[in-house]
């Protein structure tokens, strides 16, 4: 959308208004027409806040300033208006703002009709200044006044819900409508053109295609293809009887491609039952007790370890070793080897020594002598670190700080003196911002923002001085920021020192305060000068602190 901006602001929520529009002039939310803001018409004595020119319509704006914000606004056409519950009763006893909206709105959209004939032509009242949700009657929903809080997201709605015609304007139609409304704008047909308008009166409508051009994405080519094994013939979107035939050999071709499916299911169950079948190969575990039981006669039944052949007295326990001294004297015709597989028992026919006892052969090692302290002695050897630690950090900041913070800061620009109060670098530059200064830089093109807040002394009066320097990536886009900085109403930079709190009671107020800006290279610098206490913003004594802390931002670069 290409706007058309006026002075003229006939609410205090016109900048709202501006600032809603001018970001639906960009970016993502942006729509094509044009957009006269602040314009008054010929011949009338009052101004709307926008008149916004659509290849589809026109819609007028218009701006109604209630008492407080409003969480709550029930606002019928012909009807009391409510806020929070409690109805709006101005001082002429009118208890609903929007008929002087109203009628103005239709003055204007009578100009609309007559100059361009069959143009659907809307109203938007915006309210402020601010009301988090708007309840309208829904059988006024479906005419063509619109009761909205302005921002870019419900002017959008706005814009698409009243600007209804199938057949787009044509250039002409709109050069008359802008021509009957502000004269002196004058578009060439390209630049129209460019905004979506029509040629002629038949010409196709053009603006709309790009918006459906998105839609053809359910395509059905791309749904068969993730499932080629599906092979039923109800899910294929195919209608044409070659096709369908051409599916169904496809798929009597792909049926016995699932039939190996049912046997591999068994497959899958019959090993399972294999591994229960092996099992029984742990008896051989049953020959272990076997040499449990002491054989009288077959002695060398035994088939890994021959057993001695001494008669059934009574036979040697583990505690009594020179039981080995009988079975010498029955003179077995083998040498007894190990009676059992547990190591301890000794060969028979030697007196094997006695295995060394575990006992430990060397006392533990004593702990290091810090693990010997007592617990109480690590609870003063911490306490002891901690004020060691304290004292460190209060002696550093004691030698680094000292009591510089408390003295002020001065500098000496253009012949004064001035004194500062806060002072801040970032890249964020359209958060301190407002009005559409931060519209402007929200669509990028700053690089960094410098503020300082400073106060001075001339000829007696005390001035406060806020002061920013904006850098951009180009020159261009410092000129551009320039422009709508120098308009006035546009907004501003915040004071640094007020939002932070940093003035002495009582803190300046910036409301009519001289201005001063300038612009060095790709830098714009703008300067905010108000009196402290009784003065005027317009003395000479002001004027000369401004222009003093331009060049006091000049010596910060």
């Amino acid at each position: 959308m290409r706007l058309v901006r006026f002075s003229t602001r006939p609410a205090q929520i016109s900048p709202d208004i501006r600032a809603a529009l001018t970001a639906l002039s960009r970016g993502e939310q942006s729509v094509d027409g044009v957009g006269l803001v602040g314009v008054q018409p010929p011949d009338s004595d009052v101004a709307v806040d926008a008149v916004v020119v659509t290849p589809h319509g026109a819609v007028v704006v218009v701006g109604v300033d209630l008492p407080d914000p409003a969480i709550r606004l029930e606002a019928p056409l012909g009807d009391v208006w409510k806020a929070d519950g409690w109805p709006l009763v101005r001082g002429d006893d009118s208890t609903n703002p929007s008929d002087e909206a109203v009628a103005l709105a239709d003055r204007v959209a009578a100009r609309i009709r007559t100059v361009a004939p069959g143009t659907p032509v809307g109203t938007v009242i915006a309210v402020g200044p601010f009301v988090e949700h708007v309840e309208q009657p829904p059988e006024e929903l479906g005419g063509t006044v619109r009761i909205v809080y302005p921002t870019s997201t419900s002017l959008l709605a706005a814009l698409v819900s009243l600007a209804t015609a199938q057949q787009p304007c044509t250039v002409a139609q709109a050069r008359a409508v802008l021509a009957d409304l502000s004269p002196d704008t004058d578009l060439d047909d390209d630049a129209l053109t460019a905004e979506g308008f029509g040629t002629d009166a038949t010409t196709p409508a053009s603006t709309p295609a790009p918006k459906p051009a998105p839609q053809p994405e359910p395509t059905p080519k791309p749904q068969p293809s993730p499932q080629p094994e599906a092979d039923t013939s109800t899910d294929n979107p195919l209608t044409d009887d070659a096709d369908t035939e051409a599916l169904d050999s496809l798929t009597s071709d792909d049926a016995p491609a699932t039939t190996p499916l049912t046997p591999s299911a068994s497959q899958v169950a019959t090993p399972a039952l294999a591994p229960s079948t092996p099992m029984p190969q742990a008896a051989p575990r049953s020959p272990a007790p076997a040499p449990a039981t002491p054989p009288t006669a077959a002695a060398p039944a035994a088939p890994t370890q021959p057993s001695p052949a001494p008669s059934t007295a009574a036979q040697p326990t583990p505690a009594q070793p020179p039981v080995a001294q009988p079975a010498a004297a029955s003179a077995p015709p083998h040498p007894a080897p190990a009676p059992s597989p547990a190591p301890q028992p000794p060969q028979a026919g030697q007196a094997t020594p006695p295995q060394p006892a575990p006992t430990p052969t060397a006392s533990p090692q004593r702990p290091p002598w810090w693990r010997r302290l007592p617990r109480q002695w690590w609870g003063w050897l911490s306490a002891a670190g901690a004020f060691v630690v304290g004292v460190v950090v209060i002696v550093t900041f004691s030698l680094l700080g000292g009591d510089d913070e408390d003295e002020p800061i001065r500098t000496r620009a253009g012949g004064l003196e001035f004194t500062q109060r806060a002072a801040q670098l970032t890249d964020d530059c359209a958060t301190h911002a407002v009005g559409d200064l931060r519209v402007v830089l929200a669509d990028g093109g700053c690089t960094g923002l410098r503020r300082g807040s400073f106060d001075t002394t001339v000829d007696g009066t005390n001035v406060a001085v806020s002061v920013s320097a904006l850098t951009f990536t180009d020159r261009q886009a410092a000129q551009r920021f320039l422009e709508v900085a120098d308009t006035p109403g546009t907004g501003t930079v915040g004071d640094l020192a007020t939002e932070t709190n940093r003035w002495s009671p009582p803190a300046p107020g910036w409301s009519g305060a001289a201005y001063v800006s300038d612009l060095e290279g790709t830098t714009v610098r703008l300067v905010l000068a108000t009196p402290r206490g009784q003065g005027s913003a317009e003395s000479p004594e002001v004027t000369r602190a401004a222009e003093a802390a331009l060049d006091l931002v000049k010596l910060n670069d």
